[in-house]
């Protein structure tokens, strides 16, 4: 079983500090995962990784 050292929202709030943007992705369902939590809401597997946003945005100009 894998140990958690830090909450999901402690680390996310460690990247912002520093001014990036990181997001859970879940490698069994393929997708990003937001909010930060513990285990995938897609198929409640863990572990999900982290990932940084490359600050690009969308084709809609959001």
């Amino acid at each position: 079983m894998n140990e958690i050292l830090k909450s999901p929202r402690a680390v996310w709030e460690t990247y912002a500090r520093d001014g990036k943007f990181a997001y859970q992705w879940s490698p069994d369902a393929a997708r990003a995962v937001w909010h930060p939590r513990l285990t995938c809401p897609f198929g409640g597997r863990a572990p999900l990784e982290w990932r940084l946003s490359a600050g690009q945005d969308d084709a809609r100009g959001f």
